[in-house]
């Protein structure tokens, strides 16, 4: 049972650094540094509601105080963020990193997974999700969010 847990182990890893070598930048279960972070903002539009405006100036104070490393108040942000955006898995994505920076990793988890449910093509919550998974030990999930990651 040992021998099969050290060869996943070793295969979550070395697929860990396939995909950091083929994205040309380092697998980070969260950003390193504000860039990282997904932009969340809805194009100016003549007709703007108020909500779409209410959402960019939470989403701008979410951004804020991530980058003010201020993740519990990041993470509450995002939360009434998604009350106006619910199918935005960009908002799922971010408030996941900030659940990520606050050792949350279960409440990141999910959100790195319902941010795939919404876009199952967001290779940034592949690999953030596939290093919890490695994080945790869960390494056929980590092996199978990188191989995706990998193929796309």
């Amino acid at each position: 049972m040992l021998r099969v847990l050290d060869t996943r182990k070793l295969s979550a890893i070395a697929i860990a650094l396939v995909v950091a070598v083929l994205s040309m930048r380092p697998v980070v279960a969260a950003p390193t540094n504000p860039a990282d972070q997904m932009p969340l903002d809805w194009p100016a539009v003549p007709n703007n509601t108020t909500e779409t405006l209410k959402a960019q100036a939470l989403a701008d104070k979410a951004h804020a105080a991530y980058v003010a490393k201020n993740y519990e108040l990041a993470a509450a942000l995002f939360d009434e963020l998604l009350k106006i955006k619910p199918g935005d898995a960009r908002v799922y994505f971010n408030r996941g990193n900030s659940y990520y920076k606050l050792q949350q990793l279960d409440r990141a988890l999910l959100d790195f997974s319902e941010a795939l449910r919404l876009a199952p093509d967001l290779v940034v919550a592949l690999l953030n999700r596939g290093n919890i998974y490695l994080r945790t030990e869960h390494f056929a999930e980590a092996i199978a969010d990188y191989d995706k990651a990998i193929s796309l």
